[in-house]
């Protein structure tokens, strides 16, 4: 139960970087929001920009920071939709995350 209550903290700074609009808003009409939370896993939607990579990279430090909790980037993946391979290496290295193919 603690877990869902400190990732809850998690949602809102994602949240609060799209109002704030650090991160630009969903393409895909059905898609309303930019983070997706279950059990220990997050999914994240953003625009593939090196400027939404940093803010999301800011935004991890601010929770591990705040939370104690580590993301692991080693076990992230970007799984790019509709984006060019340059853009998608651009973001695997700012994120330092692998890169695999949407299924």
């Amino acid at each position: 139960m603690l877990f869902i209550i400190v990732m809850e903290a998690f949602v809102r700074l994602v949240h609060s970087a799209a109002e704030s609009r650090l991160l630009g808003p969903t393409e895909a009409a059905p898609i309303c929001h930019h983070c997706s939370i279950y059990a220990d896993d997050v999914i994240l939607f953003m625009h593939p920009s090196a400027e939404e990579a940093n803010t999301i990279k800011i935004i991890l430090h601010i929770f591990d920071d705040a939370s104690g909790l580590r993301m692991n980037l080693g076990k992230c993946s970007i799984m790019p939709i509709h984006i060019q391979r340059t853009t998608r290496n651009s973001y695997k290295q700012s994120l330092g995350a692998s890169s695999r193919t949407f299924p």
